[in-house]
């Protein structure tokens, strides 16, 4: 058979066809292998669990996550068709309706409070005060978002919904936060590049060598045990290995972005310095360092500004109630705070279509129960003993200190239209008390036991609601267990007389329910 001889030519010819054969396979591998990396966002959120079953998440081209339509989520709330919190959009204007966008992370969306009672919608409640001027807000928070998925969040969707105000609340976490790989911004371009690659263009950033090299550049979500490595760093040591998921720079330029792109789409814009507190910006200085930049962004662009962060400080150390939920997100009262200083803005900027209403009432000061009612009944068996002030601790002017066993029940209280009880109790774990004469018991200290802390809601002629149901069991190593805070809404009773009531059972000698107050918002 006669040998076929190529030439030079042909065998390049050849083997260039081979390669290009082959990135393509490896190429179509690829991409079959993101597809199924989709399952979890290629970011990793190292201040908590993103897709652990809190937040029904999916991944986004463009945003890495998003809230799933129609998902369910705490509180017994859902997310509405959108994908949004709050309720399901008419994406096209209404006539004669006004517009609020809020741009946002958690903090926005509202973690630990329900959605009446998040800032946006409390907001509108305002601004519709006036029924001649309709205004609608659109909560466009999302849990871990960064500044870079607002900004996309803003290119989606700003343009379409025409907001006539756009608020923009960033800088509180998750910026400065652990990038697991890279930042967002580098991940963004590799997964850019991905999308609109070709087999020879996937060479480097792009989907084949990341396959090939198993490199941060193809988009699947970090392993979980170098995601959770990372959280144990930020957490004890604030080291970040792969630098934050924003530069400061970038954080800066990104705010100044939004806010530029918002203004001449025709919207009056609002930035909030997003407050935290002390125990937050003690132990996370960078917290600080992201928020200075957010008056700088403010000042380049001419937006309104709310300085959150500074005004919250000036009550931590004033007011016994907590402004926060948690160790960033804002409480039940931090939100009403927040919808009034954005209301506050909004009125001395003359901003069109603003109501004359009073924005103070968007977040009154807490009301304590002992002021609203000077005796409560206290039951410990019987016969039924009264609770007067002579039986409060004197550490704490506000708090109650009771026996356990004991039920304590207030007589029945007007509930404003939107309201929320904050309690703050603890239990007494061993027999003696040492220097608190008031529940000193005579014999040998003995270990506490199982402990159960409930608060009911009566409104007059309905069925009791549990409020709380807590249960706890004490070790025998301390006097007083620590202290555990509650915000308990009590959205559903507006407009009723209540009768609240405190109970608790088990093996404590003695609880304190310490400074119960309720909290107005109408």
């Amino acid at each position: 058979m006669e040998e076929i001889r190529l030439t030079t030519g042909k065998k390049l010819l050849f083997s260039a066809a081979t390669t290009l054969a082959v990135l393509a396979c490896l190429e179509g591998l690829a991409r079959t292998w993101a597809v199924e990396a989709k399952e979890r966002p290629p970011v990793a959120f190292t201040g908590a669990t993103i897709g652990d079953g809190k937040f029904p998440i999916r991944w986004s081209d463009d945003r890495f996550w998003e809230l799933i339509p129609n998902g369910a989520i705490a509180l017994d709330e859902r997310i509405n068709r959108d994908g949004l919190r709050g309720p399901d959009l008419t994406w096209e204007k209404p006539p004669g309706v006004r517009r609020v966008l809020c741009l946002g992370d958690s903090c926005t969306f509202g973690i630990a409070v329900l959605e009446c009672d998040t800032f946006a919608r409390r907001l509108e409640k305002w601004l519709c005060s006036d029924p001649s001027l309709p205004w609608q807000t659109i909560n466009a928070g999302v849990p871990g978002y960064s500044a870079y998925q607002m900004l996309q969040t803003w290119h989606m969707w700003g343009p379409r919904l025409q907001p006539d105000v756009v608020i923009l609340y960033a800088g509180v976490w998750n910026d400065y936060g652990p990038a697991v790989g890279a930042g967002d911004r580098v991940l963004a371009k590799r997964l850019a590049a991905r999308r609109s690659g070709s087999a020879l263009e996937a060479l480097s950033p792009h989907a084949l060598m990341g396959f090939l090299a198993g490199s941060s550049a193809a988009p699947s979500a970090p392993d979980d045990a170098r995601v959770q490595q990372y959280r144990e760093l930020w957490g004890s040591e604030q080291k970040r290995p792969d630098g934050p998921r924003l530069e400061l720079d970038d954080f800066r330029s990104t705010l100044v972005e939004i806010l530029r792109s918002a203004a001449n789409a025709g919207a009056a814009t609002v930035v909030i310095v997003p407050p935290a507190p002390k125990s937050t910006r003690d132990r996370f200085r960078d917290g600080d360092i992201y928020a200075a930049a957010v008056p700088e962004a403010a000042r380049e662009t001419g937006a309104l500004l709310v300085d959150a962060r500074g005004y919250f400080q000036q009550i931590e150390a004033t007011e016994p109630v907590p402004l926060f939920a948690d160790i960033v997100h804002p409480s039940f009262r931090g939100h009403g705070i927040l919808a009034r200083m954005v209301a506050e803005t909004l009125q001395k900027s003359r901003v069109a279509g603003v109501p004359a209403a009073d924005p103070k009432l968007l977040g009154e000061l807490p009301v304590s129960l002992k002021r609203l009612q000077p005796k409560a009944r206290h039951e410990v068996g019987d016969p039924l003993a009264e609770i007067t002030a002579d039986k409060v601790t004197n550490y704490n002017p506000e708090a109650i200190l009771v026996e356990c066993p004991s039920r304590v029940t207030f007589a029945p209280i007007g509930i404003p239209a939107s309201a929320s009880l904050w309690v703050d109790y603890r239990f007494y774990t061993r027999e003696k008390l040492g220097a608190d004469p008031t529940v000193r018991r005579e014999g040998p200290a003995r270990t506490v036991g199982p402990v159960r802390f409930t608060i009911r809601a009566a409104a007059e002629g309905e069925e009791s609601v549990v409020l709380l149901d807590d249960s706890f069991d004490g070790p025998d190593t301390e006097v007083w267990t620590p202290h555990r805070h509650r915000d308990l809404s009590l959205h559903a009773f507006g407009g009723k007389r209540v009768s609240l009531v405190l109970e608790t059972k088990g093996a404590a000698l003695a609880v304190d329910w310490g400074a119960p107050l309720l909290l107005a918002f109408r």
